[in-house]
């Protein structure tokens, strides 16, 4: 497969689906070449502050893993998003001559940086920041700037604030909500469902769902894909009746979603997944049916000091028994 791809993009193919075996190591360019070991220079600005940093790594594909490879869409790095499987990203950042070594586990296209160091100084406040997947030059900065960034008519900007908004845990979710539902750019709406999937609020979920509707793939992907991050199970029945969604990526996340939320594995078959939670599905006014395991144990926690409030008023009260 490794001597096929260069053959394939110098034919100029659009897209295929490539079925990597145990072990394979694919060499990635930055520039999108995947017939040699990547390695090159990049330089953010912003704000009159600029960083040089290179890179230089290469992935690993597990087996089964298949991967969208686009001719015209970059590098593996964009490529690997739009995969399913796991692929592990080990590369060098090099930075003011210090260099970083990160790890990059990909989870069905999905990023999770194991690197220890996350972040490099710089002057004004600014640092790069190596815990994103793309090491992106970063402040630290409130919601309410954040939210005034995703107001900017340069579309990496917006998305890069929804990235940002997600740093910042549960305070930025009404925000993100909003970006998911009113941003004009699916990339933007795409960054907001997964920073959503990364703080995993509750609160969250009523967008998510919506989102499962949305017209670009990326952003219904995403939005189930951070519905099994957050793991309510209002979320079953809007996920159900989202698969017959006509793309194969969409359908696959759609499943792996409800087998985290469930434990069930019935794969993409929408009847069985239907006829199960027909006959599991709590009822409306249940406890069950609209809180967590964490509220339950804090509810029995309330009646177990309640009723030892109870005894002790009892036993204040009662006479006390003289002994003969």
């Amino acid at each position: 497969m490794k001597n096929l791809l260069p053959l394939l993009l110098t034919l100029g193919v659009n897209s295929l689906f490539a079925q990597f075996q145990a072990g394979t190591v694919v060499h990635v360019s930055l520039k999108g070449g995947l017939s040699s070991p990547y390695s090159g220079g990049l330089e953010l600005k912003s704000d009159g502050v600029s960083c040089r940093y290179s890179r230089v790594g290469k992935y690993h594909i597990e087996e089964g893993a298949q991967v969208l490879i686009n001719s015209k869409g970059g590098g593996l790095m964009e490529s690997i998003e739009n995969s399913t499987g796991r692929a592990v990203l080990n590369e060098t950042v090099s930075v003011d001559g210090k260099e970083y070594s990160r790890e990059i586990r990909y989870e069905d296209g999905y990023p999770v940086v194991t690197s220890s160091s996350s972040r490099h100084p710089l002057e004004g406040g600014y640092y790069l920041d190596l815990m994103a997947p793309y090491p992106r030059l970063a402040k630290d900065q409130s919601v309410s700037e954040l939210a005034g960034q995703l107001r900017d008519k340069n579309m990496e900007v917006r998305a890069d604030a929804a990235y940002a908004l997600g740093q910042l845990g549960p305070a930025g979710v009404p925000t993100l909500c909003d970006a998911l539902q009113n941003q004009d750019s699916w990339w933007v709406r795409d960054r907001a469902a997964r920073a959503l999937g990364a703080v995993k609020d509750p609160r969250a979920v009523p967008a998510l769902h919506a989102a499962l509707k949305a017209e670009s793939r990326q952003v219904r992907r995403s939005a189930a894909w951070a519905l099994s991050q957050i793991r309510d199970i209002t979320a079953l029945e809007p996920l159900i009746a989202a698969m017959g969604d006509k793309d194969q990526f969409v359908q696959y996340q759609i499943a792996k979603s409800l087998e985290n939320i469930s434990g069930q594995t019935y794969g993409n078959d929408q009847a069985k997944w239907q006829a199960w939670y027909n006959a599991n599905k709590p009822r409306s006014n249940s406890i069950l049916g609209h809180t967590s395991i964490g509220f339950l144990v804090i509810l029995a926690a309330a009646i177990t000091v309640a009723l030892g409030g109870l005894i002790f008023m009892k036993l204040r009260h009662s006479p006390l028994q003289t002994p003969k």
